[in-house]
């Protein structure tokens, strides 16, 4: 049908092309005129890459406003330093899990840290490292002072569920678990708590026993910065506060932690600037991220022995850039795995349509035998791969991946989530978050 049009359909997606913000809004009533040429299927997608449009174009390159909590904390934070607050603190220690896991658990301990009024520091054992291997920390003095935690070993190396040494004093250090999710089946109690500490908890008097100790030596994978806006105690002042359920996680993660020059390189560097002139000309950026899954780490692991992990990702993607496309906008696709092979198959596939470092071989942060160096190494790239697809305007990702949902809520346009999961088949809908997804895959 839409071959018979074609001189009124180039002008219109001309039209549209070149909308500011502002004219966008005039687009619902051009796509009303396409209602007398076309099925009703076709004018179903037309109004659907409207709506789009008109997220994009509200929430392109504005980083939207986190409020003015971060100079209340900084300053807290450098009172409890200086000696003039009463010496509390939260140490963050790096779980033996992947980046997104991290991110998320920080997230949560920074909650605690805020409303329980303490500074908060980051540090891993001998065998982990730090998250300050991958990013700067910025706004606040987040290394640990010398000798902090002189004595305390067992702590570092035996924090893990409830189990604790018996040589804690759990007046003077308060160990917290953060951990739930896949573990939710062996330990429902410790999940429970968890999700209670953030929703019906006031974390400003009750952190599981720990809220009068000097110091917390929190660790944890699951994120509650979603969650914990149907808590009574807290809802209203996290608004007041200038935070919303979409923005938390990605305000506290920017206020805390900036990418090491050094963790992008070369490749990263080009990509990202390529995205960026990309994003300038108005083109669209779709983001896929596929999961294979870890067993892609394993030796002999042979990516051509099992169906196209990629194949739905694709479709969707490509169903989402014919939206765009049919109203003139230029669209350009993002491409992040875990398997190194699939992402040189996808840029043989897509060649210039696609962003993709292809050279980068993913490994996980802990499935890595080989050694500290190794394992830093994996941080960094997970660092800039997580980075990078955060630029993307619409994310196509897995569902049993946390990877992709972390990047997404750190987009710059977070505040309107726009999260397809690639894996659901011929079903290619935007997704809604569910505080339910906190209980597995890491969560936000």
């Amino acid at each position: 049908m839409f071959r018979f049009l074609k001189p009124l359909l180039c002008t219109l997606c001309l039209m549209v092309a070149c909308a500011t913000a502002t004219s966008i809004e005039s687009t619902v009533n051009i796509g009303s005129l396409f209602s007398m040429y076309t099925s009703k299927a076709d004018q179903r997608a037309i109004n659907n890459t409207i709506k789009y449009l008109k997220i994009l174009s509200a929430s392109r390159y504005k980083n939207h406003g986190c409020g003015a909590w971060r100079e209340k904390y900084v300053k807290m934070h450098n009172d409890i330093l200086a000696g003039r607050l009463p010496p509390r603190y939260l140490v963050s220690i790096a779980p033996p899990q992947g980046l997104a896991d991290r991110l998320a658990g920080i997230s949560a301990q920074f909650l605690i840290a805020y409303f329980n009024k303490r500074a908060i520091f980051f540090t891993s054992n001998k065998d982990t490292p730090g998250i300050d291997t991958a990013y700067d920390l910025v706004n606040i003095k987040s290394a640990l002072p010398s000798g902090f935690m002189k004595g305390q070993d067992d702590i570092l190396l035996n924090l893990t569920f409830d189990e604790y040494p018996p040589s804690i004093d759990r007046e003077k250090s308060c160990p917290l678990y953060l951990n739930a999710g896949a573990n939710v089946v062996q330990y429902p109690i410790v999940h429970k708590r968890n999700v209670d500490i953030f929703t019906t908890g006031d974390l400003r008097h009750s952190v599981n026993g720990c809220e009068h100790a000097e110091t917390i030596y929190a660790t944890g994978n699951r994120g509650f910065s979603w969650s914990v806006f149907d808590n009574p105690h807290h809802k209203s002042e996290l608004k007041s506060m200038g935070l919303r359920r979409e923005t938390t996680f990605r305000c506290v993660i920017d206020f805390l932690l900036q990418l090491k020059p050094s963790s992008c390189g070369a490749t990263c560097q080009q990509i990202k600037g390529q995205i960026t002139a990309a994003r300038d000309k108005g083109v669209v950026i779709i983001g896929i991220q596929v999961r294979v899954g870890d067993n892609v780490f394993e030796p002999g692991f042979n990516l051509s022995a099992i169906p196209d992990p990629s194949r739905h990702h694709l479709s969707c993607a490509n169903k989402l850039s014919g939206r765009f496309r049919m109203i003139g906008k230029t669209v350009k696709y993002f491409f992040i795995s875990d398997s190194q092979a699939l992402r040189t198959r996808i840029k043989q596939k897509l060649g210039n349509q696609v962003f993709t470092d292809d050279k980068f071989t993913p490994s996980h942060i802990h499935e890595s035998q080989s050694g500290f160096d190794s394992k830093a190494q994996a941080l960094a790239g997970s660092a800039s791969d997580i980075m990078l697809f955060s630029m993307a305007h619409v994310h196509v990702i897995s569902k049993t991946s946390g990877f992709g949902q972390k990047a997404a809520f750190l987009s710059d346009a977070s505040n309107k989530i726009h999260i397809f999961f690639g894996d659901d088949g011929a079903n290619c809908s935007l997704t809604k978050y569910s505080v339910d997804s906190a209980t597995q895959w890491s969560g936000v």
